[in-house]
């Protein structure tokens, strides 16, 4: 879902790219000004989405973490695998969403 939300977001900024460039070819002040607003508006959608998905993926990390160490603790090596898939699934969900 999250990717769907970024790909809004891009088209909503790419749409407003054109707009402005017909409006400035044109000598149409608004509709270059609509676009311009677009183009803001879908970077900030975008952006909205990526700080949603680094939270999630911080939590994953957090959880993984500590099902690793509660794995480790008990002598339980699944809980601690795991943990530790979860973890890195975190970290690959930070760092896509740089």
């Amino acid at each position: 879902m999250a990717k769907n939300s970024r790909a809004r977001g891009r088209a909503k900024a790419l749409a407003g790219t054109v707009k402005q460039g017909i409006g400035k070819l044109i000598g149409d002040t608004q509709m270059e000004t609509v676009g311009a607003v677009e183009i803001l508006q879908g970077e900030a959608d975008e952006a909205s989405v990526k700080a949603s998905e680094r939270t999630l993926g911080a939590g994953q990390e957090l959880s993984g973490a500590i099902k690793q160490s509660i794995g480790d603790l008990i002598g339980d090596p699944e809980l601690s695998i795991e943990g530790q898939a979860e973890a890195i699934q975190g970290k690959k969900r930070n760092k896509a969403n740089q």
